[in-house]
């Protein structure tokens, strides 16, 4: 089915010309709901990220379930990398953190190694 079939076919079931003009509202909200409650193996996706210092998130990015570059990768908040940052400051080599900040991924200690990341994809539109 595709889009325009989509939206016939919710009008016929609504039966109701006063609510047409939501129908595209309607299916971007059932989208939404569909990428949070839905957690299905085939949604899974797996992507390296190269790079240096921060690294664009696929933009189908919902949630990463694995994060490794040598070893495992902690996700932790922004603040508190910002913290380890401050603390070591000019650190490098394999990362150990990491957190997303404005759709991007950030890391510490800064890398130039890959970073392999399993993820939850969102429903393709």
């Amino acid at each position: 089915m595709n889009y325009p079939e989509l939206t016939t076919a919710i009008a016929d079931f609504l039966n109701r010309d006063d609510l047409t003009a939501q129908i595209p509202t309607f299916i971007r909200l059932a989208e939404a709901r569909l990428d949070r409650d839905v957690d299905h193996w085939a949604g899974e996706k797996r992507v390296t990220l190269t790079g240096g210092g921060v690294r664009d998130l696929p933009a189908d990015y919902i949630a990463a379930t694995r994060v490794w570059c040598g070893g495992p990768v902690v996700l932790t908040t922004q603040d508190d990398l910002q913290v380890k940052r401050d603390s070591y400051p000019g650190a490098t080599g394999k990362a150990s953190f990491w957190a997303v900040v404005g759709g991007q991924a950030e890391f510490f200690p800064d890398t130039t190694d890959d970073v392999d990341m399993a993820y939850r994809a969102a429903i393709p539109r």
